[in-house]
């Protein structure tokens, strides 16, 4: 059967889009404006900030026994969504 998430769905959408959405933003801002990175410097900056997030942070909420159902919800649906967002970024940042 399938399994469902589990976690505070508020919390849990809005620390997907930070990860997802606002992350990679802030990052192309700094990278492109701030730094004055360009090429494939500034592309990897952007990807790098644009990946889902990893499974230590569900290492660190099971070993201390907090938020474990959130993060593990974050987890999964960030990596599930980062199909799609990842695919978007690549074709706007030009990525060959």
């Amino acid at each position: 059967g399938s399994r469902q998430i589990r976690g505070d769905v508020p919390e849990v959408t809005w620390l997907v889009f930070v990860k997802l959405i606002l992350q990679p933003l802030l990052t192309w801002w700094l990278a492109y404006h701030v730094f004055g990175l360009s090429g494939v410097w500034a592309a990897a900056a952007v990807i790098h900030a644009a990946l889902p997030t990893g499974v230590p942070v569900f290492v660190v909420a099971q070993r201390y026994k907090t938020y474990v159902e959130r993060s593990s919800a974050v987890v999964v649906v960030s990596t599930g969504l980062s199909v799609a967002t990842l695919s978007v970024l690549l074709v706007l940042l030009d990525v060959k």
